[in-house]
């Protein structure tokens, strides 16, 4: 019994992957990959480092992608937003 999801028409379904043509985004996710060759050859020792480090990289991309399916045409694009408050 599945049921089908009624959002395709909205403006951020529209938009769902087109961070992926992002250069930063790109870049980001290589660095990603990298960061997760490099970190799995750490002794136990560099448990929390390498989980840290994994993390950082992972939410470079994530990111990018929320402030690629954030944008409004309401904002200006100098504003920044933080925690709800937007800053000019």
């Amino acid at each position: 019994m599945g049921r089908e999801y009624g959002g395709q028409g909205t403006l951020t379904f529209r938009k769902l992957h087109g961070f992926k043509n992002i250069i930063a985004w790109q870049k980001a996710s290589d660095l990603s990959h990298l960061i997760n060759k490099v970190v799995s050859k750490f002794g136990p020792g560099y448990y929390k480092l390498a989980d840290q480090m994994r993390s950082a990289a992972v939410s470079v991309t994530g990111n990018i992608a929320e402030g690629y399916c954030r944008s409004s045409p309401l904002l200006p694009p100098s504003s920044i937003q933080s925690g709800g408050t937007t800053w000019t």
